[in-house]
């Protein structure tokens, strides 16, 4: 008992000789985990976030998984305070990167609902406590559970962890790499691109719909086209929705490898960056 006390003693002491190195692991953990899938939950009480934010950062520390420059407070504490705003930023960029793409769940949902009608209401997503499409929050949740299903989380984290060596703690300047927000900028567009192109069977569907029942209230004047047409655009495109389900799960995986790209390549920019 007394050898493992002073085992934890020791542990502790050395985690405060280098305090600095612990609270920018912690920073940098937490700026993922604020924006990162299902970790950001509102679902999730903020006690338990925090305490496994700690954790991993108790197993990165204890691993020794992480590269850093020399680091102390003592120095300067506006220049640490500029270290912990970049460290924000960059767990921050590595994670909104993954949350861009899979957030295209939620776009593929917006275009089908306005080509349906379904855009006259919207639910609140209880995760993110925002207003979101009703089908963009049935592919949303679709993606989310694939995702864990299928290894794909644990993949996001392993990388996010393997960061740590690659991108050493307090060495990155991250308002001195230009090509990230153009990155960034173009994952926005290719996803809006990837968004309609996966949307535009049911959105062409539902608008040979809207033709044959127009066609229909040519030849009966008489009917009424709230009564009956809404009802059954909503009934077939609900249909349409469900046949392409197993579609839906196939190009999920490659959004997945899309994902995972987008973090890498993240990642060597910032290597980039101190290679120069």
């Amino acid at each position: 008992m007394n050898e493992f006390f002073l085992d934890d003693l020791y542990f502790l002491i050395e985690i405060f000789e280098n305090i600095e190195l612990f609270l920018l692991i912690i920073v940098r953990l937490v700026g993922f985990f604020v924006i990162l899938p299902i970790f950001s939950s509102g679902n999730i009480p903020t006690v338990i976030r925090m305490a496994a934010t700690v954790g991993f950062a108790f197993m990165i520390y204890t691993s020794g998984i992480y590269s850093s420059a020399d680091i102390a407070i003592d120095d300067s504490i506006v220049a640490f305070t500029w270290l912990v705003v970049t460290e924000f930023l960059i767990g921050f960029t590595l994670a909104y990167v993954v949350y861009v793409i899979l957030t295209i769940a939620y776009l593929i949902g917006q275009f089908i609902d306005d080509s349906v009608g379904f855009n006259m209401i919207s639910m609140v997503d209880p995760s993110g406590e925002i207003q979101v499409p009703v089908m963009g929050n049935l592919l949303y949740l679709m993606l989310l559970t694939l995702l864990v299903i299928t290894g794909g989380l644990n993949r996001i984290l392993m990388t996010f962890f393997h960061g740590f060596q690659l991108i050493p703690l307090g060495t990155v300047a991250f308002f001195e790499q230009p090509g990230i927000p153009q990155f960034v900028i173009s994952l926005i567009v290719s996803t809006l691109y990837l968004a309609f192109q996966i949307a535009m069977p049911i959105v062409g569907g539902t608008l040979v719909i809207n033709m044959g029942l127009g066609l229909l209230l040519k030849s009966m004047p008489q009917m009424n086209m709230f009564v009956v047409g809404i009802p059954v655009r909503m009934t077939l495109a609900i249909l349409m929705v469900f046949v392409m389900i197993p579609v839906f799960a196939s190009v999920f995986g490659t959004f997945f490898y899309l994902a995972f790209d987008a973090l890498e390549t993240i990642i060597v920019y910032f290597m980039a960056q101190l290679v120069n």
